[in-house]
């Protein structure tokens, strides 16, 4: 898919009020763009907000993480990750903070949380994507929900008559209701906050999956996207079956794109969630 410009994504979301990004992250992306950006001038950035830091401090140190080594301090988590896999353990935190939210945003935090934790512990068998940036896509892809529901009171009336077992077509269903989805919301909340443009296209194109995988371009990139859409929604299914015991009518359509893409038997991938489960239980 063609990637959307601003004044196409603004045209497509004219009206609802996106939050800008948080002065920490604008602070630490100016510094990310000098010509020689500084491990202690981002460490001390992050260190300014205690309770942020303590939030990175507790992720990295997670078994999802894969570190063979426990992070001390801030310093000790950049100089260890580098500064762009730092910060985009940060944007992701800063999110659920920005938003924050009460009633079902919670409920959607959680269920996120849980998401991008699965997403860190699959980016350790995939090639293409990190760690740090599937832990922000697990956060980041549903964003658009809870903007939209800050936007339009009938949005939560919409998704509480959805099935509850899903459905395939969630995105075809917002736009005939809203003229726009959650998936462009979020893709346009990524852009506005300076995420990488495989990042940002993942979370637009999340629900657009079997089409996005035949599509025959080859550039980095792009393949950077698709082995994110792939974790993301293995993430997304492995979460479900935790929160419910059941799987996602998406997931149910989408498997056989995803699970070849990757390169895994059906056995492989249930093998995979239960050794993940653990790993994320026991933490």
């Amino acid at each position: 898919m063609t990637e959307l410009s601003v004044n196409e994504t603004l045209g497509l979301i004219s009206g609802l009020k996106i939050p800008p990004a948080p002065v920490i992250l604008q602070k630490l992306h100016a510094e990310l763009q000098k010509d020689e950006p500084e491990v202690q001038k981002v460490a001390n950035v992050i260190a300014e907000d205690v309770g942020l830091s303590a939030l990175v401090l507790k992720t990295v140190n997670a078994p999802v993480f894969g570190l063979k080594t426990s992070v001390r301090s801030i310093q000790h988590a950049t100089s260890l990750l580098g500064l762009s896999n730092t910060i985009n353990i940060v944007a992701g935190l800063a999110l659920m903070q920005s938003l924050g939210g009460s009633g079902n945003d919670e409920k959607m935090w959680d269920s996120a949380l849980l998401t991008a934790r699965y997403s860190a512990g699959l980016a350790q068998k995939f090639p293409n994507v990190t760690a740090d940036e599937a832990y922000m896509l697990g956060l980041f892809h549903n964003a658009g929900e809870i903007l939209m529901r800050q936007n339009f009171e009938q949005f939560q009336h919409f998704r509480l008559n959805l099935p509850p077992e899903g459905v395939d077509n969630l995105t075809e269903l917002e736009q005939q209701g809203f003229k726009t989805d959650h998936a462009v919301v979020g893709y346009y909340l990524a852009r506005t906050w300076g995420l990488d443009q495989p990042v940002c296209q993942a979370i637009r194109d999340h629900h657009d999956v079997p089409r996005r995988l035949q599509e025959s371009v080859r550039t980095d990139p792009e393949e950077r996207e698709k082995m994110m859409l792939c974790v993301l929604k293995m993430a997304e299914q492995m979460e479900r079956i935790e929160a419910t015991g059941k799987s996602d009518a998406e997931w149910d359509m989408i498997r056989d794109d995803v699970l070849a893409y990757v390169g895994l038997s059906e056995p492989d991938f249930h093998d995979l969630t239960d050794s993940l489960s653990e790993i994320i239980q026991a933490a």
